[in-house]
């Protein structure tokens, strides 16, 4: 007896080509395999590829291109569902107060039994995403003429690929900036770091926190830039290493406290980064992305609504991630098959 097989892609931040094959049994229950390929830079809305329960493995590829090698990265997830209705709404973490603003694509598979065939029957629904917010905190973020200019020279190397009077301002810019700005340019220095997407959730916030403190030392007086050098090169080393990081973000915030000569608030830049920054950041970069997405079902398609059937059971989607702010995105396919 053939298994469902469902080749899909989704869409994370930055320009990525993302496959997804789903092999469904005739119980519900079904293997997934993600794989992601872009360059490293792409990868920086770490918070929404897959987290827990996921086996991930990553590997580098060259590309030739007119400047030279490109380094490409490829990172692989499988999961075993044991029923694809369980597949995630979301990457975002579940605590997340705005989940909601995440990229969401709701997977829904029905599977029956109608005399001597097998119907079954797939929909995804990846629903609309309102641009006009995005430009708009984008626009009160980067009013600043220096923010502008160091963010845009972040690239694929991130803060690595700035120097060290640059970081230091970068950091500066953070300190001294409202709200916004300081939503904006915190996120993207974290995010810059590529391999923290794959990083536990207190992890990452146990990085935020550090950042926090640094900036709130910054108030205090003198100090920032060295600060600022031993966090980048010590993140850099160790960025998997949780136990170093709360070690470090308790130094800093007990020397920020000994400068100012008095206690600092509890750290809050979790609920500013989380519930609004990384929202904003990962929407804004879905129009980028570019959907193939290829479905295979057991015995013959009979319905739907795909770009082209290509036979074998197989239907084909194709579109762009700019469909999104336009409108809600269904693909929708029905199979028959003869089970006696």
């Amino acid at each position: 007896m053939r298994r469902t097989v469902l080749a899909l892609p989704l869409i994370l931040s930055g320009c990525l080509e993302i496959d997804e094959e789903i092999d469904v049994r005739p119980d519900g229950s079904a293997d997934v395999r993600l794989v992601y390929r872009g360059d490293p830079g792409d990868f920086n809305a770490f918070l929404r590829v897959p987290g827990d329960g996921w086996n991930a493995a990553r590997r580098t590829e060259k590309e030739s291109t007119d400047k030279g090698p490109r380094e490409k990265w490829i990172w692989e997830f499988r999961r075993t569902f044991r029923d694809l209705n369980e597949y995630p709404v979301s990457f975002a973490p579940a605590d997340l107060p705005d989940r909601d603003r995440y990229l969401r694509h709701a997977t829904r598979m029905k599977i029956s039994t109608r005399g001597n065939l097998r119907v079954c029957e797939f929909e995804r629904e990846y629903p609309r995403m309102d641009v006009r917010e995005f430009q708009a905190v984008d626009d009160a973020a980067l009013s600043d003429p220096k923010a502008k200019e160091l963010v845009a020279k972040l690239g694929d190397k991130g803060v690595a690929g700035l120097s060290r009077d640059e970081r230091v301002r970068l950091f500066e810019l953070v300190v001294a900036a409202d709200r916004e700005k300081q939503m904006l340019l915190a996120s993207r220095a974290v995010a810059s770091f590529s391999r923290l997407q794959r990083l536990r959730s207190e992890e990452r916030l146990a990085i935020l926190g550090r950042m926090e403190a640094v900036t709130k030392e910054a108030l205090s007086g003198p100090g920032l830039a060295r600060r600022t050098e031993e966090y980048l090169a010590r993140a850099e080393k160790e960025p998997f290493n949780f136990d170093f990081l709360k070690a470090v973000q308790k130094q800093a915030v007990a020397a920020g406290e000994e400068a100012a000569g008095r206690r600092t608030e509890p750290p809050s830049f979790r609920a500013v980064y989380e519930s609004e920054q990384t929202a904003y950041g990962a929407g804004k970069a879905v129009g980028d992305d570019r959907f193939k997405v290829t479905l295979r079902l057991p015995g013959e398609i009979v319905a739907g609504n795909a770009t082209r059937i290509l036979g074998d059971g197989r239907a084909q989607w194709e579109f762009e991630g700019h469909a999104l702010y336009d409108g809600p995105v269904l693909l929708r396919a029905v199979a028959v098959e003869k089970i006696r």
